[in-house]
């Protein structure tokens, strides 16, 4: 019989590894300044079968002799803030060692590993080697500089938020002005005064189109003139206001009146003659076209419901805005990110001024065009701008090459015919000379390319030499600093108001 192949399985009822613990470095180097915490590092890995409670405890610090500071000097400028703990096999731990310096110079410390159960193989002491270098003098005005920057981002932020998103939705609403004496004492005097003045101008003549029905045009006209003004309402708010009082005045004229009083006999009985059986006839609001007369006669009326409908709608008048088209939005974003651009540019110059040591410049408005500080003007002969001193002078040298070479130019072709004109033997001459000029001017074109190519060296090596002065390349530094920042700033400006601009399209219109 053929047999059956079999596995066999090895089975390990043990291990022998025991503790086994290693780091990655035994030496960490720090740099930091005074009170500034920095630090590395340690990672511990457990290879062997058994848990291990570790904790790093400080080497001592041996005093050479009297007289030395080294153990007051390292005494708590390195610390582990997780020195005990324990690892479970086949785990990493990553340990923090950290360095504060309370004072410059150069500190060192030995942090030893104790483990329980010890392996076989200490672990090595960790080398812990600190600088510590003093700040510089204008660091912490650079800091407060920079968060003042920041309160100041934040604070643009807010006007912008403000600018944009509130105030252009919110608009004053123009309280009218009141052209009766209703509910206003008048002084002793006022009455003949008033009635010696001259009386009030005529309703205006109705527009071809009216907008109201010709018996309404009379109350219409006169509603506009004494209160909704064109400057004081819209004319579609005003229409809206004028059509809710007078569906109020219809209103108020279609309420029953009340039950008129009963006499009593004083039996305490009604008795007598009584009047509840007849009814008083109820005179309707006559409606002029006059507010103030409209509020008085509604609030003479038994149901107060009329007058305060009336306030509302007066209230609701008053706070409708009008239209705002979206290119008066577009041109508020555009102000708001135009003033935005101008105070970041500012607050740039002044921070990177303040990095660099440079003193605060003083901002100057000036109608001339500048580059540098230097004011350019356009120069037409060599079509770009140049220095206004020197302009007059780069103009007549560009001018006068400009003939010379169209003089050259008007001389070569009156020569070309000249020569088609003559016979061989002159052409021969002619062309024999030509050459010998024109091997002179190539003499005389190489000395003035080398002598060109020699100030041109010689320029360079001046150049070279001015770049390499610390000054310079400081100011180099400074100019590169100031471009980015404006770069960057104008990038982002723009970014955000093409945002704001694609938004303002997508908005409904403001009523």
């Amino acid at each position: 019989k053929k047999r059956r192949s079999s596995t066999r399985i090895h089975v390990r009822k043990g291990s022998s590894l025991g503790p086994i613990l290693s780091i990655d470095s035994s030496n960490k180097v720090f740099e930091s300044t005074v009170g500034v915490t920095v630090d590395e590092t340690v990672t511990m890995s457990n290879t062997g079968s058994t848990a291990l409670y570790y904790e790093w405890v400080r080497t001592p610090i041996a005093v050479p002799g009297l007289g030395t500071t080294a153990a007051v000097d390292s005494a708590n400028q390195f610390f582990v803030p997780k020195a005990k703990a324990c690892i479970l096999p086949g785990s990493k731990l990553d340990v923090h060692f950290c360095f504060c310096p309370t004072k410059p110079g150069i500190f060192s410390e030995d942090w030893e590993l104790k483990l329980t159960p010890p392996p076989p193989v200490s672990t090595p002491a960790v080398h812990l080697r600190g600088v510590c270098t003093r700040a510089p003098e204008r660091e912490k005005v650079v800091r407060d500089f920079t968060a003042l920057m920041d309160d100041r981002v934040a604070w643009q932020a807010c006007r912008d938020i403000l600018m944009r998103d509130v105030l252009n939705q919110v608009f004053d609403a123009a309280i009218p002005k009141p052209t009766s004496r209703l509910g206003v004492h008048v002084l002793p005097g006022e009455e003949e005064e008033e009635a010696n003045a001259a009386p009030a101008p005529a309703p205006a003549a109705p527009p071809p189109s009216s907008p109201v029905a010709p018996e309404d045009e009379a109350a219409w006209q006169l509603f506009l003139s004494s209160y909704a003004t064109p400057r004081d309402l819209s004319n579609p708010i005003a229409l809206k206001t004028f059509q809710t009082l007078n569906a109020i005045v219809a209103d108020s004229s279609s309420m029953p009146p009340p039950p008129p009083p009963v006499e009593d006999d004083g039996s305490g009985q009604p008795g007598g003659e009584s009047y509840a059986s007849e009814a008083i006839a109820h005179t309707p609001i006559a409606w002029s076209g006059d507010v103030f007369e409209l509020e008085e006669a509604l609030g003479s009326l038994p149901d107060s419901d009329f007058l305060t409908r009336m306030e509302a709608s007066l209230h609701s008048a008053a706070m409708a805005t009008p239209d705002i088209s979206r290119g008066t939005r577009l041109r508020q974003a555009a102000s708001a990110a135009s003033t935005s651009i101008l105070f970041s540019l500012l607050d740039a110059q002044s921070r990177t001024r303040l990095l660099f040591d440079k003193q605060e410049a003083v901002l100057q408005v000036s109608a001339d065009l500048r580059r540098e500080g230097v004011p350019v003007a356009f120069c037409w002969e060599t079509s770009t701008y140049e220095a206004v001193s020197e302009i007059d002078e780069i103009a007549t040298k560009a001018r006068s090459a400009r003939l010379a070479k169209e003089h050259a130019a008007a001389a070569a072709v009156e020569w070309e015919a000249k020569k088609a004109a003559m016979n061989k033997r002159d052409r021969k001459k002619a062309e024999k000379q030509e050459a010998i000029d024109k091997a002179a001017a190539e003499v005389e074109a190489a000395a003035a390319a080398e002598a060109e190519a020699a100030a041109a060296a010689a320029a360079e090596a001046a150049e070279a030499a001015r770049l390499a002065r610390p000054d310079v390349q400081h100011e180099m530094a400074y100019r590169a600093a100031i471009s980015e920042d404006v770069q960057a700033l104008l990038a982002a400006a723009l970014d955000s108001f093409a945002y704001r601009a694609a938004s303002i399209e997508l908005e409904p219109a403001i009523h």
